[in-house]
């Protein structure tokens, strides 16, 4: 009676631990096709960023202006010092014309 008692604990502390790996092993691979779906929807706006900051130092009018360009899903910001206000439409006008920008939201300031 004694082996049958034991027996049946160690077989059911065996199937708690295969049901807790699967477990883990099903959150692990959740958390996995989480982080690739963040990854997925911020790789696009890395090559935004880069094409917007590329765009802006090539135009110049705007050379040598201090202007941050960040963006989140599609949304370009743009943040610094300008010499005039035509700038400020000038570099909003060059972000919004990059391919898949959603919107531009411009924090530009002119120079006192």
């Amino acid at each position: 009676m004694q082996t049958s008692k034991s027996t049946t604990a160690m077989l059911t502390a065996l199937i708690l631990a295969a049901v807790g790996a699967t477990a883990l092993a099903a959150d692990t691979e959740v958390k996995r096709e989480e982080t690739q779906i963040q990854v997925e929807q911020l790789r696009p706006d890395v090559w935004i960023t880069a094409k917007v900051k590329s765009k802006l130092l090539a135009d110049s009018f705007l050379l040598g202006m201090d202007i941050r360009v960040t963006s989140y899903l599609g949304v370009v910001q743009l943040a610094g010092w300008v010499d005039n206000t035509d700038q400020i439409t000038r570099a909003e006008r060059v972000a919004a014309s990059v391919l898949g920008v959603k919107g531009v939201q411009n924090d530009l300031r002119v120079k006192q």
